[in-house]
């Protein structure tokens, strides 16, 4: 009698509670390739009465391929539950990956020179004050 939950891999993501800018796809499988699985992607920091909904590989496929849909730059959360056929779930959890939230910024920082320098300058060190807005 089987009582052990599928363990889900998470080949590609991005780290909890880091920044992202670029494209966001999550990628993984279990390790029972009886398992389906059900996902949720919600804006804010937590999962409480988010939607989950199948998202299972395509025909074939071992490793299912998510990319989620992001309308504007601000926090994420996404997570993945995986069942067995005997109904053995793994339930997400920021410590293995199936819970991750995460920053999305699509804004490039702005720097500036506040102490130029002169473009010529007899200085072999010249020193120059530069400002970041993140």
């Amino acid at each position: 009698y089987d009582t052990t939950a599928p363990t889900i891999t998470m080949t590609n993501a991005p780290l909890h509670n880091t920044s992202s800018k670029g494209p966001i796809q999550f990628e993984f499988y279990a390790d029972d390739t009886s398992a389906t699985f059900q996902c949720a992607f919600v804006s804010g920091a937590s999962i409480d009465g988010a939607p989950f909904t199948p998202c299972n590989p395509l025909d074939g496929e071992m490793v299912v391929q998510y990319v989620p849909v992001m309308s504007a730059d601000g926090v994420y959360t996404f997570a993945v539950i995986a069942t067995d056929e005997l109904g053995n779930q793994r339930m997400p959890a920021s410590d293995d990956m199936t819970l991750i939230t995460f920053t999305y910024d699509t804004t490039f920082p702005v720097f500036s020179v506040t102490t130029p320098v002169p473009v010529v300058t007899p200085s072999a060190n010249p020193s120059f004050t530069v400002t970041v807005n993140e």
